[in-house]
């Protein structure tokens, strides 16, 4: 049985690198995590997807988001007495 990964060329491939990469620029100026750990973990999520989203470039946006929260989210718990 086929992936829909295996199916990818890989100018789409880099094509969704970029887009992650702008979409997490700025969103993380910490030392902890950077901008390009947000956008590698948002592809990371996006080869592991069972199926492909219907719109990659939204899902990809969407994600980084979410991701993003979830870090900052993580942050104040480890930082918290």
């Amino acid at each position: 049985m086929s992936r829909w990964q295996d199916d990818v060329t890989a100018e789409e491939w880099e094509s969704w690198q970029r887009i992650a990469q702008t979409a997490s620029r700025g969103r993380n100026r910490s030392s902890y995590n950077s901008s390009q750990d947000l956008a590698s973990n948002v592809m990371e999520k996006l080869v592991q997807a069972e199926n492909r989203p219907e719109n990659v470039e939204a899902w990809i946006r969407r994600v980084t988001t979410t991701t993003y929260i979830d870090m900052w989210l993580s942050l104040i718990h480890i930082s918290e007495p």
